[in-house]
């Protein structure tokens, strides 16, 4: 019984600490919908790569979107949902701004590639921070204007067994209430 009182108090201290910290994932697609990582470079031609936030509530997002040596495919225009100005022609520093605060899964740009067909398996491309911020972090505006950060979530171009494609899935906020639940429900 004791071992079951420590480790509910364990995951309730575990839990109250996920949800102090309000969890931002910015991620790239191969898909418009942000649900498949999978980018395919086999044959020349257009890839758009889908640029998705997934947040609590941010009014903007700085990072880098510089692909990898691995990638091959060369970038040839960044296409934000909201407005960048300036800063969408320089992919180590792209800042995107919302207008207006938004929350849930958010696409915020397409980054159009044109592929050689000659990237690699396995090729991991994600999101990084911007090189000019001290933080060296993804950095995020809160509604409140104030900045925390974002976990990447890569793309992989090419996957194969060796390296499926598995995007982050973010811990879901819960309530002391839910977590008694669960604990009555398992006795």
């Amino acid at each position: 019984m004791k071992t079951r009182i420590l480790a509910l108090s364990l995951l309730v201290f575990s839990v109250a600490g996920v949800r102090a910290q309000s969890m931002d994932i910015l991620g790239f697609y191969g898909d418009w919908q942000g649900a498949d990582c999978t980018v395919l470079d086999q044959t020349p031609g257009l890839i758009v790569v889908y640029v998705f936030h997934q947040t609590s509530g941010a009014t903007s997002v700085l990072f880098n979107a510089t692909p990898p040596a691995c990638w091959t495919a060369i970038l040839v225009g960044v296409v934000p949902v909201g407005d960048c100005g300036s800063r969408c022609s320089v992919p180590d520093a792209l800042e995107l701004l919302y207008g207006e605060c938004l929350s849930g899964t958010v696409h915020v740009a397409d980054l159009n590639f044109f592929g050689l067909g000659t990237t690699g398996p396995c090729c991991a491309y994600l999101p990084l921070p911007a090189a000019e911020v001290p933080s060296g972090r993804i950095e995020v505006v809160d509604c409140d204007g104030n900045i925390r950060y974002a976990i990447a979530s890569p793309a992989i171009a090419n996957p194969d067994a060796s390296c499926p494609c598995e995007p982050t899935i973010p811990v879901e906020e819960t309530t002391w209430g839910r977590v008694k639940a669960l604990y009555s429900q398992a006795e």
